[in-house]
């Protein structure tokens, strides 16, 4: 079953046999189907840490700027969340590919400790 739904001026469609919208599931609160407008390019945003994981599904975004402001949102809500448990030495990446998985973007925080 396909469900349309509209946002932003664009027609999606709503497949509920497809992987889960990182974006929608956060926003949910659950997982919840992947959501595609036809015509829109997928952008994929790994990340590298103590446990790098790559991003299997993508997002659709309209531009690689809207890609960008997604990825510097995320860098910043992930820092936020961190806690204390970012550590000296540590380094945390977000990489930002296209369909071709071609690099676009790519956001660096490390530390270090100075003595």
């Amino acid at each position: 079953m396909d469900i349309r739904i509209i946002c932003c001026g664009h027609i999606g469609i709503m497949h509920d046999s497809s992987g889960c919208s990182s974006t929608l599931r956060a926003l949910a609160g659950t997982s919840v189907p992947h959501l595609h407008f036809p015509g829109m390019p997928m952008y994929y945003f790994h990340v590298r840490d103590l446990e790098p994981s790559t991003d299997e599904y993508g997002e659709e975004f309209p531009n690689d700027d809207a890609a960008w402001k997604h990825a510097t949102g995320f860098a910043g809500e992930v820092m936020k969340d961190i806690d204390g448990r970012f550590r000296p030495g540590q380094e945390w990446s977000v990489e930002v590919t296209d369909e071709q998985k071609q690099v676009l973007y790519r956001i660096e925080i490390s530390s270090r400790q100075r003595k």
